[in-house]
């Protein structure tokens, strides 16, 4: 495959309005369906750059002067037109919605569980080094930065590689300088092969001080990898090349049996609900900023025919006088408070955050502790999203634990035994909860029998980080030598 066949991708969009809804000629006909491709849905096509520029205060709309103009005046000294600095407000809404809605995500590691037909010891013996190593090789921070990185810029790839026979995972994102190209197979949907193309800052060797952007693309399939690289200025075209690129590392087997790639691809950043409604609330904002700019410092006046006016250094004014007994002196007031736009901008912040399924912390009025129904209640949007979010992203997930198990079970000398566990990941939506219900749910549930103490112990440790490692085998070692003990005593008793 070629450079240009791989460097294909379907662009991000964003539905617009219809331009002329009333004289859509489907309405009130009785063949809709037949009709349906007069009224096309036309899309504006942001790119992973506008969505980058959302996220960043300084690079929002309300900064740019096409958008929202300084004011141009005459002046009429000179002649010259000048312009007047207005008052610019940036809110980082963008990156609390995205804050929110990915802890509320992956606030809880992801729950390692095994089928229902794997409940002998060798199975929960392997489940034992499976979680080991997923704790060993940081993979509940690997889904947490993915998801992330899915959530910012649309998507994201997890790449898992073999070297020198250890395991190891990479993600690729475009806020990190990569460009992903995924290619399905048209029958199936999975992963036919994929490409990354990102960018590398070289200096001539000739010449220190010219220097220029190398493009390199990797491509996977399912059996090898491969990378290609551009040529500089300054260097002879290879006759392996490809148009203007070559290849700088040959197809090498990657040694997994599928594309080592676990890619999810979002589509827009979390906050494309409110975006619109940010932008407003910015212009909103700064036009506040700018009014209440005007009566910033207080105004003097004087009306009369003469005066006379003492001083300080730094200018403020300290006596005025005037022969003038009809003269005026005097503070210009600030004109009355509008409530106009405080309920304006209110109401567009509370939208903002809905639009996005984020929800602001709520007051708590009473001292006590609160129940987590009602702590799900209060965090319903979120919770929800979070709930909806974890279905979509549980394809993803499966991807990534299949490539976790063949490398860390190829790393630890158990490939078959660690793929054949079928290991299934879910994503738990985090919600606040009080230490003391947590610990008082586990009590109940093991004091009624449906849960285990080994379970419990591994909850309260996971959980609350409470314990250690292996706090398990110290419970049961303490319960095995308080029955030893009391088993002697009695012993000893009867003799």
């Amino acid at each position: 495959m070629t450079p240009a066949q791989v460097m294909r991708k379907e662009s991000f969009r964003r539905a617009m309005p219809s331009i002329c809804p009333l004289d859509n000629p489907r309405i009130g006909s009785p063949d809709y369906e037949a009709n349906r491709q007069n009224d096309p849905i036309k899309y504006t096509y942001p790119t992973q750059d506008d969505f980058l520029r959302e996220y960043d205060p300084a690079s929002h709309a309300i900064n740019s002067l096409k958008y929202y103009p300084n004011q141009i005046f005459k002046d009429k000294k000179s002649g010259h037109f000048k312009a007047k600095i207005r008052s610019r407000v940036s809110i980082a809404w963008q990156r609390r919605i995205h804050t929110k809605r990915v802890v509320a995500l992956t606030g809880f590691d992801p729950d390692l569980s095994l089928p229902r037909s794997k409940t002998d010891i060798k199975s929960l013996e392997l489940l034992k080094n499976y979680k080991e190593g997923w704790a060993k090789k940081n993979m509940d921070s690997v889904v947490h930065l993915a998801i992330s990185a899915d959530f910012k810029v649309g998507d994201v790839a997890v790449c898992g590689y073999k070297s020198n026979g250890v395991f190891g995972t990479r993600i690729f994102s475009y806020d990190k300088g990569d460009t992903l190209y995924p290619h399905y197979d048209p029958m199936t949907g999975r992963l036919n092969f994929f490409g990354r193309m990102f960018s590398v800052t070289v200096n001539n060797p000739k010449d220190d001080a010219q220097f220029e952007t190398i493009k390199y693309l990797d491509v996977w399939d399912n059996t090898n990898y491969m990378q290609y690289r551009t040529l500089a200025s300054w260097e002879d075209k290879k006759e392996q090349g490809v148009d203007e690129w070559e290849v700088s590392v040959q197809p090498k087997n990657h040694n997994f049996k599928e594309v080592p790639i676990a890619y999810h691809r979002y589509g827009e950043p979390c906050w494309a609900g409110s975006q619109s409604l940010i932008e407003q609330n910015e212009l909103t904002f700064s036009q506040l900023s700018e009014n209440n700019a005007q009566f910033a410092l207080r105004i003097l006046y004087s009306l009369g025919a003469e005066f006379d006016m003492e001083t300080s250094e730094d200018g403020t004014p300290m006596q005025v006088t005037s022969t003038d007994p009809n003269a005026k002196i005097g503070f210009l007031e600030s004109a009355e408070k509008s409530t106009s736009y405080e309920t304006e901008l209110n109401k567009q912040e509370k939208e903002i955050m809905r639009c996005s399924f984020a929800v602001e912390t709520p007051e708590i009025k009473s001292g006590s502790d609160i129940s987590s129904l009602t702590v799900k209640t209060m965090m319903q949007d979120s919770y929800v999203k979070a709930l909806d979010d974890s279905k979509i992203y549980q394809e993803f997930l499966d991807d990534i634990c299949r490539i976790f198990a063949e490398g860390y079970g190829t790393e630890i000398g158990r490939e078959a035994d660690i793929t054949g566990l079928g290991v299934k990941a879910k994503l738990q939506p985090w919600v606040f909860m009080s230490e003391s219900e947590c610990v008082n749910t586990v009590v109940q549930l093991v004091s009624i029998g449906v849960l285990s103490k080994r379970s419990a112990v591994d909850y309260i440790y996971e959980t609350l980080g409470l314990g250690s490692v292996d706090e398990a085998e110290r419970v049961f070692k303490e319960e095995h030598e308080r029955l030893v003990m009391e088993n002697s005593i009695v012993q000893n008793a009867n003799e």
